[in-house]
């Protein structure tokens, strides 16, 4: 095994071996960061348009019925191999990112899934390291698809990765921003609670912590995780088209080497 593939292959091995499958996701962040990944390659792909929310309910609840021993990097790799016409079929959507077309793109991932866990077996190959190009491409893309969501009323910066690279090298936040951000994510938290906690046991059937239920910790770190994203949401509005791409040029494998 040698170059690009190869290191794809076994970084979709090692995901295989490693990584949390959908079926055992516990809770309504497990379930966001699934949300996540299917919103940006609903984008990828040329759909610009928001799912509502019985949409996507309908491919949450067929993920999770169906594809439940997949994880999200299988999520991401089924999507970068359908873009690239990878896993040889049909992958036009005709405007609809719908089950029949995630079925379609998953079916065929397995596939090659299959092939890739049998081989490597078979050969006993070692893990890759992700190389800095790969990471600065990731950490972009991910940047851009939430420049994408920034007039979102649900938008959100998991893990706060977004936040925590403008903290260290971009912004000077101030105090008093940073207590606006915390009362205005005090209310976001309320109604996300009672929002998210319903798709989540709906999809998976799992009744998921509610709002009544968090630890004064848990609740101040959802605040903490929420005010976060805001001020990151904040950024990214100020920004046309050609200041994201401007923006984006100036992140450099340094900044990320420990993420």
């Amino acid at each position: 095994m040698t170059g690009s593939k190869a290191s794809k292959d076994l970084l979709i091995y090692k995901s295989y071996n490693e990584d949390i499958k959908i079926r055992d996701f516990k809770s309504n962040d497990d379930v966001g960061y699934l949300i996540d990944a299917l919103g940006k390659w609903r984008f990828s792909i040329g759909i610009s348009h928001e799912l509502s929310e019985a949409e996507l309910k309908i491919n949450i609840e067929h993920i999770f019925k169906n594809y439940g021993m997949l994880n999200l990097h299988d999520i991401e790799s089924a999507k970068d191999m359908m873009i690239t016409d990878d896993l040889n079929v049909d992958n036009r959507h005709f405007q609809e990112f719908s089950p029949m077309y995630i079925s379609k793109a998953l079916n065929a991932y397995k596939k090659y899934r299959g092939g890739i866990v049998a081989k490597i077996n078979m050969n006993n190959y070692e893990y890759p390291e992700a190389t800095d190009y790969q990471k600065l491409s990731l950490k972009k893309e991910n940047i851009y698809v939430l420049y994408k969501k920034r007039n979102s009323v649900d938008f959100r910066d998991y893990k706060n990765i977004v936040y925590n690279l403008l903290d260290r090298h971009f912004l000077k936040i101030t105090n008093d921003e940073k207590k606006e951000a915390i009362l205005n994510a005090r209310i976001r938290v309320k109604n996300y609670l009672l929002k998210e906690k319903s798709l989540f046991e709906k999809a998976t059937s799992i009744k998921d912590k509610n709002q009544n239920d968090l630890r004064k910790d848990e609740r101040n770190e959802l605040i903490n995780s929420f005010a976060k994203s805001g001020i990151v949401q904040n950024f990214l509005l100020k920004m046309d088209e050609k200041e994201i791409h401007v923006f984006l040029e100036k992140i450099t494998p340094k900044m990320i080497k420990n993420d």
